[in-house]
């Protein structure tokens, strides 16, 4: 028999959690993730039916707070707190954290101890709001999962602290250890997981597929000794490859999510620093791109006189326009959250939408046509921008609720649409209007001269070069005819606005692209990349090992402008075409130099330079723009930040597209403009370097 109880229940459940020593130099970490809790079933006495259950915590359930009390045991007291757990999130059938440790003597003296592996279980205490009972001998199904008594399935539940425990009671928490700290995207702790790739690697060496992970460990451990007793290392060798491989797949992971949220918020034409404080709380892509649209939201508020709304006409557009993105395919993720009453206005027709508008405005709608509701609701002609806030909250409600869903649609469309110029593309400050940019490049004091006895010291002068460009609008239009509001079609006008987002944000990342393929000339009239001028920076050699040194002298030998001072301008971004992806990324993932021989005897050991522990790190970038101009062409490009590039700066508004709305007086139908206004510039040839691969 089945028993829900809806209420709160006296009686609280306690899961393991799991925990593993860190390495050595990362002893001084405050921050250590762990496993809070998993749908494993663990033993638990079930007071009110007096028997020993298994207890089951779905993750769906989870009722999530910012943060829980860490304890030194179950006993809730204030001396027995040695820090918190935060960061909390569900990940598949997992209840994730991190520990953040109080600075109090008994907390570090514990935190050693984890650290030293002394300790590795904790255990969550939850507070059970809704459970499924299921007694002894009975079958359930449980949210579509079968489930067998006696057990205690607990559908909603909320975590409130964890405690550091000698035992955890479920048997994952002995083999499922998660200490990844958060430290800087180029240094990474070693991931010490029971993985995939570990268990085909043992396989592949004689252990049975049938062996148990906790057997697993006791296999490698056994063969790992006989091995050394025979003095056949082999084993030994191949699980620390597997281990650095591990270890450089996290690394890569980590590296490209920071440069996922870095170009999130470069998109949205926000400062790295936005990107900073999300990169080290470890917040993913996702979280980033809502903190960019949030932000957005915020500047896009207007700056001036504007008379207070009523909070009832605020209550209203808030659930009308959260209602009306949800029905053209918006949704609320993480602590986004849709407004009280916005079901009521998912599934509504749009007219019946703009009738309800106008009645709430006061206007009387009763004697009016479905037409005269329509073109009435579209605010009469008057001009309007998405940014206008909410000054049109008197009259206009229905139209600017439907521009401003529809900017919603617009923005998420333009953020999700991939593109590969943020990574390596200076962002520069927004201007405020279509006057010439000039960006003067300084040139480099030469070397100094001897000063003789008293002698005098001579005047040093700089020369400079200007490259100069402005920001021209992109855009176009799409309409909302009166037999689409008719026909409640408003999924293909949405569908359309969201195709227009992703446009902008191709034609944004073309843009810099074709400076590439064009080799338009600077302002010393020769062109970008030149075979004999600007130091050689064209050239004809095959993506390879050997062809990326010439690369790299050219680039460390470009000297000053007018004098013979060496630069030292190393690479950072090797830009390839989608023909060229894997090529690159075997010569980038390689320990061994591909080019020297691979496997054959001598040459495995032979370090890849441009390889996970090589000394020149390159960031790659396939970009398949590359593959419409020239298949086998690539370029390599230093940090904006030590060598001018390429730049590209927004007109003051526009960093993402602008969405306004007019009534078009000769056809029964409201226009929609999306436009965006940006310029982009090559300023300096030195930071930049392109082989046609034709060798």
């Amino acid at each position: 028999m089945s028993n829900k109880q809806n209420q709160p229940l006296p009686d609280l459940a306690y899961h393991p959690i799991t925990t593993r020593a860190q390495t050595e130099q990362h002893k001084a970490d405050d921050a250590i993730p762990v496993i809070l809790a998993t749908e494993n079933g663990v033993p638990v006495y079930d007071k009110v039916h007096k028997k020993v259950v298994r207890e089951y915590l779905l993750m769906s359930g989870a009722e999530l707070p910012k943060q829980v009390t860490m304890l030194d045991d179950h006993e809730d007291a204030t001396q027995r707190s040695i820090g918190s757990i935060r960061q909390l999130q569900t990940i598949g059938d997992e209840l994730h954290g991190v520990s953040h440790w109080s600075k109090r003597s008994n907390a570090q003296a514990i935190k050693a101890d984890v650290l030293d592996g002394h300790l590795t279980d904790m255990s969550v205490g939850a507070e059970r709001l809704e459970e499924t009972f299921i007694d002894t001998g009975k079958d359930a199904v449980v949210l579509g999962r079968k489930f067998k008594g006696p057990a205690r399935v607990v559908t909603r539940w909320r975590p409130f602290h964890g405690a550091v425990v000698t035992r955890g009671a479920d048997g994952r928490s002995v083999f499922s250890p998660t200490l990844r700290a958060y430290v800087s995207p180029d240094s990474f702790v070693e991931e010490e997981t029971m993985t995939v790739a570990f268990r085909s690697h043992l396989e592949s060496l004689g252990m049975p597929k049938e062996t148990s992970d906790e057997q697993a460990l006791q296999w490698l451990q056994d063969n790992t000794s006989r091995k050394a007793e025979q003095k056949e290392e082999a084993v030994t060798v191949d699980v620390e490859a597997v281990k650095r491989a591990a270890a450089d797949e996290a690394a890569k992971a980590e590296r490209q999510r920071v440069i996922d949220i870095r170009n999130t918020f470069r998109t949205a034409g926000l400062p790295d620093s936005f990107a900073d404080g999300v990169i080290t709380e470890g917040k993913s892509k996702a979280d980033a791109a809502e903190l960019a649209l949030a932000e957005l939201a915020k500047r896009s508020k207007v700056h001036g006189s504007i008379t207070p709304v009523a909070s009832e006409h605020e209550s209203f557009r808030k659930a009308a326009l959260d209602g009306l993105s949800q029905r053209m395919g918006h949704t609320f993720e993480g602590s986004e959250k849709a407004a009280t009453g916005a079901g009521d206005f998912r599934h509504m027709r749009v007219l019946d939408l703009a009738r309800k508008s106008l009645e709430f405005e006061g206007v009387s709608t009763r004697q009016m046509t479905d037409r005269d509701v329509a073109m009435r609701a579209f605010n009469g002609g008057v001009s309007m921008r998405a940014s206008d806030g909410q000054a049109y909250l008197t009259t206009g409600n229905f139209s600017n609720l439907l521009l401003d869903a529809q900017n919603k649609r617009l923005l998420k469309s333009f953020m999700d649409t991939p593109s590969t110029y943020q990574t390596w593309v200076r962002q520069a400050e927004s201007v405020p209007d279509f006057k010439t940019i000039n960006r003067v490049r300084l040139g480099e004091v030469g070397n100094q001269p001897m000063v003789e006895e008293n002698g005098e010291y001579k005047d040093m002068t700089l020369s400079d070069a200007k490259e100069s460009y402005k920001v021209e609008k992109h855009g176009s239009l799409l309409s909302f005819t009166w037999e689409a509001m008719k026909n409640d079609d408003l999924g293909g006008f949405s569908r359309a606005v969201q195709l227009q987002g992703a446009a902008m944000k191709r034609t944004k990342n073309r843009s810099v692209y074709d400076l590439l393929f064009a080799n338009a000339a600077l302002s010393d009239s020769i062109a970008l990349f030149h075979a004999s001028s600007h130091g050689g920076n064209l050239d004809t050699l095959a993506l390879s090992n050997a062809n990326l040194n010439t690369a790299f002298s050219c680039m460390a030998l470009q000297t000053g402008l007018n004098t013979d001072v060496i630069l030292g301008i190393t690479p950072r971004y090797l830009i390839v075409p989608f023909n060229l992806a894997a090529t690159a990324e075997q010569i980038l993932g390689s320990y061994a130099d591909p080019g020297a021989g691979g496997s054959a005897a001598g040459n495995s050991n032979t370090l890849n330079i441009y390889g996970p522990q090589g000394p020149r790190k390159l960031t790659l970038i396939v970009e398949p723009l590359l593959d419409g101009n020239d298949t086998t062409a690539y370029y390599l490009a230093a940090d904006y930040n030590v060598v001018d590039t390429i730049e590209m700066a927004d007109l003051q508004g526009e960093e993402t597209p602008v969405f306004e709305q007019d009534t078009a007086f000769i056809q029964d139908a409201v226009k929609f403009k999306v436009r965006q206004t940006w310029g982009v510039k090559a300023i300096d040839y030195r930071g930049l370097y392109k082989s046609t691969g034709g060798d």
